[in-house]
């Protein structure tokens, strides 16, 4: 069983070594009095979160935006930079041991093992993965049994996993997997880099589905996305490449509320506002359309 868990993430900012020398965007000052970010390179600007238990939350945006290193640094997988800002855990701040345990991550990339069949692979990842007193054989037989069904791959669980691109599971079914595998584990909270990548309108609606049904099952999800259909969603944070506005607003239809990171200067974001030259922060609502909603 896991623990519901609430994310909030309060005025993230991330710095790294800046290879340009002061020329990129986002450069801070060499002269800058504070001596801990002078001269490097600020990739993400004060941005809050706000993540709830049986909520799916969308990170949009387009390529270079930022979704993927707010995402990395609210999950404590960046080794290097330094992050600014409070990351609280059900009203408390996070310590990264214990919530390197409650955290699932799915990334862009499927790789496994390809001699193993699907209920296998979840075993393999339950065994590894799980407390030590949760690793009985029953147990694992359960996990793994509850977790087929969840991302609707029982059909599959006695199927070769295969070589991507080759004989084996489909580009879906292998997204589906590394979903899965994640799953075994047992995590409060789910992260996933753009879970739709490289998949058609077809096989996209699927995987969202189970990444859907993932989040009703009371677990906290949050996901980099670049589009689909706002029904999926309960919160989508839309990054521009200036996140310095914030505009909140629920959208026309329900559920999904939107909040814009952004005031780009030239995308499709602005040439469906209503004001496509105006100087003022995008509206709710425009936003929400530029969401395709």
């Amino acid at each position: 069983a896991f623990l519901p868990l609430t994310l909030v993430a309060r005025g993230i900012c991330y710095y790294v070594d800046d290879p340009s020398k002061g020329k990129a965007p986002g450069a801070v000052p060499a002269d800058d009095p504070d001596k801990a970010i002078a001269g490097k390179l600020q990739l993400l600007r004060s941005i809050d979160l706000h993540a709830e238990p049986g909520e799916l939350t969308a990170l949009m945006g387009g390529s270079g935006a930022g979704k993927t290193t707010l995402m990395d640094v609210v999950a404590g997988r960046k080794t290097q930079g330094l992050t600014r800002g409070e990351i609280l855990v059900n009203g408390h701040a996070k310590v990264q041991a214990h919530w390197a345990r409650a955290v699932g991550y799915v990334e862009q990339m499927d790789i496994h093992s390809a001699q193993l069949t699907v209920r296998e692979s979840l075993r393999f990842s339950a065994r590894l993965r799980l407390e030590e007193a949760a690793t009985s054989d029953a147990r694992v037989r359960a996990v793994v049994e509850q977790v087929l069904d969840t991302v609707e791959l029982r059909p599959l669980a006695d199927a070769i996993v295969g070589e991507g691109g080759g004989d084996g599971l489909s580009t879906e079914q292998r997204k589906r997997l590394s979903i899965a595998v994640e799953l075994a584990a047992q995590p409060s909270v789910l992260f996933l880099d753009e879970p739709t990548s490289g998949l058609d309108g077809r096989a996209a609606a699927i995987v969202m589905r189970v990444v859907r049904s993932i989040a009703s099952s009371g677990r906290t999800v949050v996901s980099t996305i670049h589009q689909v259909h706002y029904y999926y969603f309960s919160i989508a944070l839309l990054f521009g490449r200036c996140p310095r506005r914030c505009t909140h607003g629920k959208p026309p239809a329900p559920p999904c509320r939107m909040c814009l990171l952004a005031h780009p200067p030239t995308s499709s974001l602005r040439r469906r506002s209503p004001r496509p030259r105006s100087s003022r922060p995008l509206t709710a609502s425009c936003s929400w359309r530029a969401a395709g909603g």
